[in-house]
């Protein structure tokens, strides 16, 4: 969007399939007014690969420039784009309403915007929030991804509380700000999806993991906790969206070997569009029990493969039914570039241990991006740590960070990356916990003996009681003052009692101090 009044036009104009600028191409557009009148205007060269024309924009409305490169010529390429002057309203629409989500599985918040006319807007703000069924904030205002022809996503991996879920997306471009509250998706159960999950197993989701059986091989029967037989687990974790035509395209996976042994996979991935195999590769790889491995490949784009495309990714091993995992990504001519981040890996730990964390940086372009890395960590409205550094990034980069001197309480991290003008951020508030340290005076070794039991306590107290009772209801149930023996036993019960209770009292304000009750 812009004013009426001079704006300067810029047109960049690239060799194909060399990927250099081209210095000498001859650029012109034909100018489509509101009006629905037309001109003619030429660009004059930069000398850098860039064509610039100043133009007067002199009604409101929307403005059409068809845009062609010739060199030598011949036609190197045409575009077409859109201007728009004066206000528009923007029309917020989500894609994927109704999606059924598993529980702790990836789903997406998917927005289209356009104005009135139709046409796409692109390069706007724009931001999402995901309300719980019972209508309180799952996530609060989380800033989307562009994706390319009016298209913005926010992924997030679904909590485990069922039910149906609402969104509100809102957008910002100049002074507008539109928004639709009509977001819907729902939370279901992953067990019975077909899918032996890391959290599943066969005593908790048989019809996934199968059912538990007995090993054997020790001599006297032994109940197996896991899935029957084991199997392979392969999920996407990331792909470029949308990618450059005739640009490598990169995605990673995760794959995890479940079952009790060493075994090999065969790993077969590509790309399809209208159900036929475009592209494709593969590979076999070897894992250890219970080993989860990070795999990242790509696939070379062929140069007339622009449109929209299907990435499957297909595990197949003997003794198991394959394992899928498919996503969706856009091929086309000019992609904007995009920039993914996230935190990982977040270990709050207590007093006196680091604060440790990993951020992941994500790009759709092959060339390296210098992205501008900024962290903050506030305690309360109070910023307390903060770094700047540049990071050189193909494809993506994990910076691993670590933090000391942090006292207990509540905090928020705040991770921004930056690229030209392109500025994304992620937030994760979390909580530290206070070292568990005693107010009474007791000896060192004392305190590091107790230390490790403190946790324990609630059950020796309860055990404590219970003694103290099964020895009250004896002096209830037998006679013991009929002769001077059971005399000497009663006295022996209540003082067994006294001391009991004695040790009770200890033990409560001991681990009331220790969690910081008293």
């Amino acid at each position: 969007m812009t004013a009426t009044g001079n704006n300067a036009l810029t047109v960049t104009v690239w060799k194909y399939p060399e990927s250099t600028l081209d210095t000498g191409a001859t650029v012109s557009a034909t100018v489509t007014k509101p009006d629905e009148s037309t001109e003619g205007i030429n660009f004059a060269s930069q000398g850098d690969g860039n064509y610039t024309y100043t133009y007067t924009f002199d009604a409101n409305g929307t403005w059409k420039f068809d845009v062609t490169a010739t060199h030598s010529g011949y036609t190197e390429g045409t575009t077409e784009s859109y201007v728009y002057v004066g206000d528009f309203n923007l029309l917020i629409s989500f894609v994927n309403n109704g999606q059924d989500v598993y529980d702790r599985h990836t789903g997406s918040v998917r927005n289209l915007v356009t104005n009135e006319d139709g046409n796409y807007f692109t390069g706007i703000t724009g931001n999402t929030t995901i309300y719980y069924p019972n209508s309180t904030a799952w996530v609060s205002s989380q800033s989307m991804t562009e994706s390319g022809s009016g298209e913005y996503y926010y992924n997030f991996t679904a909590p485990t509380t069922l039910g149906d879920y609402t969104a509100t997306s809102s957008f910002t471009c100049g002074a507008n700000t539109d928004s639709n509250s009509q977001g819907r998706f729902t939370v279901v159960t992953s067990c019975g999806n077909g899918t032996c999950d890391s959290w599943e197993s066969c005593s908790t989701c048989p019809s996934d993991c199968g059912s538990c059986e007995e090993d054997v091989s020790a001599g006297a029967p032994v109940t197996f906790v896991g899935p029957a037989k084991g199997v392979f687990v392969i999920s996407i974790v990331r792909v470029d969206k949308p990618v450059e035509v005739g640009e490598k395209f990169d995605f990673t996976y995760i794959v995890k070997n479940e079952t009790r042994s060493g075994n090999s996979a065969y790993i077969e991935h590509w790309l399809e569009k209208d159900g036929e195999k475009v592209v494709s590769g593969s590979e076999t790889i070897y894992l250890l029990a219970g080993e989860e491995r990070e795999v990242s490949e790509s696939l070379l784009l062929l140069d007339e493969m622009a449109g929209k495309y299907q990435f499957f990714i297909v595990l197949t091993r003997a003794g198991q039914d394959q394992a899928t995992d498919y996503t969706e990504t856009r091929i086309m001519l000019g992609a904007p570039t995009t920039i993914e981040l996230d935190i990982t890996s977040l270990e709050p730990g207590k007093e006196t241990e680091p604060l440790e964390f990993s951020i992941y940086i994500g790009s759709n372009k092959d060339e390296t991006l210098p992205i501008v890395i900024e962290e903050r960590l506030y305690m309360g409205e109070v910023l307390i740590w903060e770094k700047n550094q540049t990071v050189a990034v193909t494809a993506f980069e994990r910076l691993f960070e670590e933090v000391y001197g942090l006292e207990a309480g509540k905090y928020r991290l705040k991770v921004t990356a930056t690229y030209g003008t392109q500025t994304t951020t992620v937030v994760k508030e979390f909580e530290r916990k206070p070292k568990i340290e005693f107010a009474l005076p007791l000896p060192p070794k004392a305190k590091q003996l107790l230390l490790p039991l403190v946790d324990l306590f609630p059950w020796l107290i309860l055990l404590l009681l219970l003694l103290a009772l099964l020895l009250l209801r004896k002096l209830l149930n037998e006679k013991l003052f009929d002769d001077r023996k059971k005399r000497n036993r009663l006295k022996v019960v209540l003082a067994t009692i006294a001391i009991t209770a004695v040790v009770i009292i200890c033990l409560l304000f001991l681990y009331m101090q220790a969690k910081g009750m008293l």
